[in-house]
């Protein structure tokens, strides 16, 4: 009984650890400040934009941009941030016959006056080192989307040093999922480094997430953007066997000392 006791509290040691490295999770963006993005009818291309301040949004606004590409509609895209039951989401469509892109900026409160690479003034997105990538949460998407988010380095000015990653979830999405984006992942491939070089992730001057369509008529629904730890194998591994040698250790303790 006591063997059970004592591997319980190993199993404990390590559930709270998992819950202290979370504890540090920077919030970007969890869409519960309502705002609209709406293009209207007429023949592509056509955008429409909006800026919505915020204190729960990282840099205290949400700068959006949205493109109708191709195609035509009677409204073409829209871009809609509903908080009507107490969790927000961002609810992105368009009509069946049109490609739109919608791209979301985070660099300090501006108003939307232009785009500032260094609005968030040397951000740390590593949180002293306990942060590792983004974490997306998706809801729904029945078509394929582009997801391409854009880090740019405080220390230039002119928006030169930045480094992207890009990725496509799966085609079809009915349920809650995270997607993690390590930071280790940005600038690992051609053209996703700026001319001055790439980002650091502990001197962010700006986010950019661009969301487009794959197909025509694509919705999506996006539940937050916040960053992650993405503990690496042999960090998990280490935590349960030191968890686990805490454990017996005092198990061959206290049978020595009978």
């Amino acid at each position: 009984m006591k063997r059970l006791w004592i591997l319980g509290l190993s199993a404990t040691a390590v559930l709270m650890m998992g819950s202290f490295v979370q504890a540090g999770t920077i919030i970007i963006d969890e869409f519960n400040a309502n705002q609209s993005v709406v293009t209207g009818p007429g023949a592509s291309p056509k955008s429409a934009s909006g800026s919505l301040a915020d204190a729960g949004i990282l840099g205290g606004e949400r700068d959006a941009v949205l493109s109708v590409l191709s195609g035509l509609g009677a409204q073409g895209a829209q871009a809609i941030v509903y908080d009507g039951i107490g969790t927000g989401k961002l609810y992105y469509s368009q009509d069946s016959s049109v490609v739109s892109n919608l791209v979301l900026t985070y660099d300090g409160t501006n108003g939307g006056a232009g785009f500032n690479p260094t609005g968030l003034g040397g951000y740390d997105l590593t949180g002293g080192g306990t942060e590792y990538g983004f974490e997306l949460g998706l809801s729904y998407q029945d078509s394929p989307y582009t997801i391409e988010l854009t880090v740019y380095d405080a220390s230039n000015s002119q928006g030169l040093k930045w480094s992207r990653e890009t990725i496509t979830p799966g085609s079809v999405i009915f349920t809650d999922t995270a997607v993690v984006i390590p930071y280790g992942h940005f600038g690992d491939a051609p053209g996703e480094v700026g001319p001055a070089g790439p980002a650091s992730f502990n001197n962010v001057g700006a986010v950019v997430m661009r969301i487009q369509s794959v197909n025509r008529g694509a919705d999506i629904e996006v539940n937050y953007l916040k960053t992650s730890v993405v503990p690496e194998p042999a960090s998990i591994v280490t935590a349960v066997l030191g968890a686990a040698l805490c454990g017996f250790g005092y198990l061959r303790r206290r049978n020595r000392a009978k």
